[in-house]
C-alpha cells in the first residue's frame, strides 16, 4: 500500500534538507579555507564566520523541527504509523515517481 503525502508535508521535509544542505556547505567552505588540504577545526573559525554557521544550524533545527511535527500529525491523521511515513518521505524524495503528463 503506497502512503499519499500531501503537499505540505514534501515541501516541509524540502525546505529542511536544503537548509541542511547550506549548513554542510558552510561547514565545509569554513573548514577548507586553511588552504593545501588543511583542515580548520570550528572552534578556530573567526567570529564571523561560526556566527553564520550558528545562525544557520539553528535555521536548519527549525525546519526539521516543523518537517518532523508534519510527519507524526500526518500519521496520527491517518492511522499510520510514524516511521512508516518518515520512510516513504525519504523514499519519495530521492526516488520520486514520474508524474503523468
Amino acid at each position: 500500500m503506497a502512503i499519499e503525502l500531501p503537499d505540505d508535508l514534501i515541501s516541509a521535509q524540502r525546505a529542511a534538507d536544503e537548509a541542511h544542505r547550506t549548513l554542510l556547505g558552510l561547514q565545509r567552505q569554513f573548514a577548507e579555507a586553511g588552504g593545501e588540504g588543511t583542515l580548520v577545526p570550528a572552534r578556530e573559525w573567526p567570529e564571523d564566520q561560526r556566527s553564520e554557521w550558528d545562525a544557520q544550524q539553528r535555521e536548519w533545527r527549525r525546519l526539521a523541527e516543523i518537517a518532523q511535527a508534519a510527519v507524526t500529525e500526518h500519521a496520527k491523521d491517518q492511522g499510520l504509523g510514524r516511521y512508516d511515513v518518515e520512510a516513504a518521505l525519504r523514499q519519495g524524495l530521492r526516488h520520486p515517481q514520474p508524474t503523468d503528463g
